[in-house]
């Protein structure tokens, strides 16, 4: 009698003790999950100071510096299958008019995502309809170009102005200047980074000289040294 009580006992206890070991690992999972979620959302909570949009957005990484002189020497950009039809041609013009800013920059197309140093794609931005685009500054001054530049798909064009070509290519060529390190505070002598449309960018038509030399300036060819 006393071994068969004991035999209870000792099923009870394992039968206890695979509850707390299966409700342990469904906590630990439901955690990963959670932790998962929250570094998704902070993730998407620092890409950059999206264009038009106030510097204390919650979506703001800090800057931190400048990619490398030899980071901007070839720089691939790959288009993800979601980027929207109208946003092809000036985002290819964008890419062109970096590539010819200056002889330190080369900006190129690929259509191997695995060799790219930036992604552009498209996604639906909740709760910003005001803002077209973002990009990703670089993560360590001196190093690699940001990693992505994101087409806001949730952008309202009924409640913040349509997009003409001219403004997707001043918004693309803006975005890819976060990249490689521009700032809104840089306006003063990149044109193309102030946070905002002015009356002719309908047709806005590229990067202007002065534009080009502080590009210059600031991404010699050190080969020519």
């Amino acid at each position: 009698m006393k071994t068969r009580i004991f035999k209870h006992k000792t099923t009870l206890l394992s039968a206890i003790m695979l509850v707390v070991i299966l409700f342990a690992s469904c906590e630990k999972n439901k955690l990963e999950t959670e932790v998962f979620e929250q570094q998704e959302t902070i993730q998407k909570r620092n890409r950059d100071i999206y264009f038009g949009e106030p510097s204390n957005t919650l979506k703001r990484q800090d800057f931190v510096g400048f990619a490398g002189v030899f980071e901007v020497r070839d720089i691939k950009v790959f288009l993800n299958n979601n980027v929207p039809q109208e946003w092809m041609v000036p985002t290819q013009n964008a890419i062109n008019q970096w590539n010819s800013s200056s002889p330190g920059i080369s900006m190129s197309r690929t259509t191997n995502r695995g060799e790219a140093d930036i992604v552009i794609s498209g996604e639906a931005e909740v709760g910003f309809d005001f803002s077209p685009a973002g990009a990703d500054f670089p993560e360590v001054a001196g190093g690699a170009v940001g990693a992505f530049v994101t087409i806001n798909l949730n952008y309202n064009p009924a409640t913040n102005g349509p997009l003409s070509n001219g403004r997707r290519f001043l918004v693309m060529t803006h975005e890819l200047g976060h990249n490689i390190g521009f700032q809104h505070s840089d306006q003063g002598r990149v044109s193309f980074m102030r946070n905002g449309f002015l009356p002719g960018d309908d047709n806005w038509a590229g990067m202007t000289q002065q534009d080009r030399n502080a590009i210059t300036a600031q991404f010699p060819d050190i080969a020519a040294r």
